[in-house]
């Protein structure tokens, strides 16, 4: 779950790497724990292998597309 003021409308939803689907997906889940919204996003990386939050709020993507153009790209919440 993305965590921190600084993501806002991100803040308390959960993202998941999709290596099969590409990109990643943002989940909103409801008070019930189920699913109430899912957005995919940023298809174009190709797919992805995982997405982590660092402790500076930052998502830091790890991509797994072979033929050495494996990435780590790194996302920053507006301010």
């Amino acid at each position: 779950f993305i965590t921190g003021n600084l993501w806002k409308d991100w803040r308390n939803k959960l993202v998941v790497a999709a290596l099969r689907g590409q990109g990643i997906r943002l989940f909103e889940i409801d008070i019930d724990g189920k699913i109430s919204n899912e957005q995919p996003l940023l298809k174009e990386l190709g797919r992805v292998r995982t997405v982590q939050q660092g402790p500076s709020q930052n998502l830091y993507i790890l991509t797994d597309n072979g033929n050495n153009e494996d990435k780590i790209f790194i996302l920053r919440p507006k301010n």
